[in-house]
């Protein structure tokens, strides 16, 4: 599967604010997967470049509020900006009101995705925030899904705590292969990425910050409904 990757558009991360989100089983397939590539790269001599290109995902990913948008051109143009891979937009997405759906299905419109769990403290936090930006910007053309790294795909519970918190925007699950693939190098929830209507990344953001997540995302969303310029 495709993955987006980092290093290719503006990520803010909160490191003080987010949960561990995976199960330690996929924790350790990741790792291992990772432990693989790096001996393959250094049987063929590339040490030096694969630790080289780990310092620059490391750095682009800690950017602050006035970092620009990391793009394959100057001139911030959509066209620019990285696109979510086809297999990640045409992937069955499993949700909560039944029945399946796909990123692809949602062309033309904004989304705001996000990857999260009913027992991360910072995702409870996030949520109410969401719920009222939906209220707000479902009309002008935002899709919000929200969708769950839980390991329990129990759906009675997670039915219940969209009752109790409001939820009015469609959820569901995301498998593990889907969420790593967003996640990248930060295997950590909430995770919420802003999608411009022709399915390329505007901003990822990593963590909650009552103070100062809202407006940024808000922010985000604005830049998106106007074209992602």
């Amino acid at each position: 599967m495709g993955q987006v990757k980092d290093s290719d558009f503006a990520t803010e991360v909160d490191e003080r604010r987010f949960s561990p989100s995976m199960s330690e089983q996929a924790i350790a397939r990741r790792i291992v997967k990772r432990a693989i590539c790096f001996l393959l790269i250094a049987l063929i001599g590339g040490v030096v470049a694969c630790s080289r290109r780990a310092v620059e995902v490391k750095e682009s990913g800690n950017v602050g509020a006035s970092s620009s948008i990391r793009t394959a051109g100057s001139n911030g143009a959509n066209s620019a900006l990285p696109a979510v891979p086809a297999e990640l937009m045409e992937a069955e997405i499993r949700m909560l009101d039944g029945g399946t759906i796909r990123l692809a299905d949602y062309a033309g419109k904004v989304i705001v995705l996000d990857l999260w769990a009913t027992w991360c403290p910072p995702c409870r936090d996030e949520i109410p925030h969401l719920v009222s930006l939906n209220d707000e910007l479902k009309s002008r053309g935002v899709e919000f899904i929200g969708l769950t790294v839980d390991a329990n795909d129990n759906a009675h519970k997670l039915r219940d705590f969209a009752q109790r918190f409001g939820i009015n925007y469609r959820i569901g699950w995301a498998d593990e292969d889907f969420a790593l693939a967003f996640m990248g190098d930060y295997g950590s929830i909430p995770q919420t990425f802003v999608i411009t209507r022709d399915g390329r990344v505007l901003k990822k953001f990593v963590g909650f910050d009552p103070e100062r997540s809202p407006a940024r995302l808000r922010e985000a969303i604005d830049r998106a409904l106007d074209g992602g310029s």
